[in-house]
């Protein structure tokens, strides 16, 4: 069958019209185009950080931070006693690794959740928390009454704990200063340890007295 003349003329016309509304993608437009994929990903990953946001998170010091979690699984030795009820804290990035108070997944455990909405339960791990937050706020001071003042409270939770302040995780022989020269006593002074100093006042351990006192200096007459 011969075709009418003109027909390939309107086939070619109607393609190039086509063609015209519907151009196809130029290398350059396809390299920058977000695919489905790509979408789901970045809309994944937003709401798992937002998700992340709303959660508890704990301030563990040394730029690590933890999260709650509960050991889930059967948790039924005694060492996990509670283990499947209590939030515990983890450390981020160690999922596998102890909650502060020193929990483990055990062999009966399925290991830690995931983050929870809850806040942290476990005595233990809330005791902990407690002494972090007060070494923290020791080493954070930016001044000698604020020095002062964090570590009475830090004392105060030692002593609630049953802790030597030596051995609550403040490193008291490397307290910050605040300017000035050590200062320096005379034999037979009350003053048993110099915790931190500026150009007026010394933080000290007192023989007697107040186990934190601070007192005036004076350059011009030692202690």
């Amino acid at each position: 069958m011969t075709p009418r003349p003109g027909t390939f003329d309107a086939l070619t016309a109607s393609m190039n019209a086509y063609s015209a509304r519907h151009p196809s993608p130029t290398p350059s437009d396809d390299a920058g185009a977000e695919t489905a994929q790509d979408v789901y990903r970045r809309v994944s990953a937003e709401r798992a950080a937002a998700h992340l946001a709303s959660l508890p998170r704990y301030d563990l010091g040394d730029g690590r931070f933890g999260r709650s979690h509960r050991l889930t699984g059967r948790c039924a030795d005694g060492y996990q006693l509670g283990g499947g009820t209590r939030f515990h804290i983890v450390a981020e990035g160690d999922v596998d690794g102890d909650a502060i108070c020193g929990s483990v997944s055990g062999n009966r455990s399925g290991g830690w959740s995931r983050e929870q909405v809850e806040p942290a339960s476990c005595p233990g791990c809330v005791a902990r928390l407690a002494r972090i937050t007060a070494v923290i706020r020791v080493g954070n001071a930016c001044s000698l009454p604020a020095l002062w003042d964090a570590l009475k409270t830090y004392a105060d939770i030692c002593d609630a704990q049953i802790f030597s302040i030596d051995k609550g995780g403040a490193d008291l022989d490397n307290l910050p200063t605040f300017g000035g020269d050590r200062p320096t006593w005379r034999a037979g002074h009350p003053v048993k340890r110099i915790f931190s100093w500026d150009e007026c006042h010394a933080l000290v351990e007192q023989q007697t007295g107040p186990r934190f006192s601070l007192v005036p200096r004076n350059p011009s007459q030692p202690w």
